[in-house]
């Protein structure tokens, strides 16, 4: 999709492209993200060049995505990191979190009375 936005210097517009990407490369991004961002405040070069081979983005995209999504997810974060501390071991990664709530009846995303 382009979206157009008017620079805020200029009188004319830029087009910016919105970047989607399909199902299974959102949930491994997601993934990594709560897998790693619960632990330190960025990714290593590993770990980039990790995500890069298994998505196939480039390090730009990753930088964006990553960048983008701490804002998005700073507080299911900390929700996150509460489930884990507290599971006593039974949560080690995002697929537990996920199956751990799937089994309290809770919904795949943090909701908003949960913050």
């Amino acid at each position: 999709k382009k979206k157009k936005k008017k620079h805020p210097k200029f009188n004319f517009y830029r087009t910016r492209t919105i970047t989607s990407y399909d199902s299974q490369t959102s949930l491994y991004l997601k993934s990594v993200f709560f897998n790693v961002y619960s632990k330190q405040k960025k990714l290593t070069k590993e770990q980039r060049a990790e995500v890069q081979k298994r998505t196939g983005l480039n390090s730009r995209n990753i930088t964006y995505w990553f960048s983008n999504h701490k804002r998005r997810f700073k507080d299911a974060l900390k929700v996150y990191r509460k489930a884990v501390e507290e599971s006593g071991g039974e949560i080690k990664d995002y697929q537990d979190f996920i199956h751990w709530r799937r089994a309290h009846n809770l919904p795949d995303q943090v909701t908003q009375d949960e913050l």
